[in-house]
């Protein structure tokens, strides 16, 4: 049952940032047409292609925390066997989960501090475009979870026989 609502979930994530990338495309699209072609630019297709742009970002990190392709330096972790291997990658899972929380909950006070205020073009309440922060961090946590369970008991685990991989 739960590997079904994570995929669901997962899947869902997907599908959103699939509409964000594609409403993006058509949007900037646009704009290159009519400045160019009809010689007329649309006023609000920058903030709307900004605005999404950062919200396809924060959408994009959850994924990015799931699937551990953040870029890092892992040059001393090659030659750890993989026993501290396991350790180290529960300690950087548990110490970016602290981190995400912290996101979250400054996020929100951030969202929350903002909500009087209103983008130029579009009128959109930026307290409500801020939420995506701690929406976010709620997921990066989720997957923060995910990923250091994963890593513990599949990727960096002893195989039986005292032998390592």
């Amino acid at each position: 049952m739960t590997k079904k609502i994570l995929k669901v979930y997962d899947n869902l994530l997907k599908a959103v940032l699939v509409a964000i990338i594609v409403a993006f495309i058509v949007i900037v699209f646009a704009q290159v047409i009519s400045r160019y072609v009809f010689n007329n630019s649309l006023s609000w297709s920058e903030e709307l292609a900004r605005v999404l742009f950062t919200q396809m970002i924060f959408l994009a990190a959850p994924l990015v925390v799931l699937e551990k392709k953040a870029i890092a330096v892992d040059i001393v972790v090659q030659f750890l066997p993989l026993g501290a291997k396991r350790y180290l990658y529960l300690v950087i899972h548990l110490l970016s989960f602290v981190f995400f929380c912290f996101l979250g909950v400054s996020g929100w006070n951030f969202a929350m501090a903002n909500l009087n205020q209103r983008t130029t073009a579009l009128s959109l309440n930026i307290g409500y475009l801020y939420c995506v922060i701690p929406v976010a961090s709620l997921m990066m946590g989720i997957n923060c979870i995910r990923a250091g369970i994963d890593d513990y008991c599949n990727t960096y685990r002893p195989q039986k026989g005292g032998k390592e991989a």
